[in-house]
């Protein structure tokens, strides 16, 4: 139950682009087609052609996989496109347990490898302004870079203001 709230969760959270000061539109859309894949497997079986059209029809858009601003920026037929070359590349993923096809499993725990090693998973960041320069910057507290600043949100370019002290 846990794992699928986690799941759930993260899935929730690049949708509404909790993550998106640093997660590349190309990471997006590579999650897109995990939780693509993942929800056609659990609806229609381990055998089930994954198609992105076939998945608007049933769900009405890709609204619920794709994070918003993504979905403004990007030409319908370019995002298609890419999400038909994703869905492809999770063929690869096949562990080496004989199986053909990407279970419903297999397809969450790579989503959630690649949502762990986005730097501010399982952090908590504050919005601050420099008195000095009155430069707005983020202040990043996680279990895996502590307390450190993000220097760019373009960039997620992430420093330790606690090494220079």
């Amino acid at each position: 139950v846990a794992f699928e709230y986690l799941y759930v969760q993260c899935c929730n959270d690049v949708v509404q682009e909790r993550f998106a000061p640093e997660l590349k539109y190309d990471v997006a859309l590579r999650l897109a087609a995990l939780q693509i894949h993942q929800h056609v497997v659990a609806m229609n079986g381990p055998q089930a052609k994954v198609t992105i059209k076939a998945v608007e029809k049933e769900c009405g858009g890709l609204d619920r996989f794709i994070p918003t601003s993504l979905a403004e920026t990007m030409k319908r037929k370019e995002l298609r496109k890419l999400l038909t070359h994703f869905l492809k590349l999770n063929g690869n993923l096949v562990s080496n347990s004989g199986g053909k096809n990407l279970t419903a499993l297999q397809a969450k725990l790579h989503y959630l490898k690649i949502i762990s090693e986005l730097p501010s998973y399982g952090a908590k960041c504050f919005s601050t302004t420099m008195s000095d320069s009155n430069l707005e910057t983020v202040i990043l507290i996680s279990p895996k870079f502590g307390i450190s600043q993000i220097n760019s949100l373009r960039n997620s370019v992430v420093s330790f203001p606690t090494d220079s002290l």
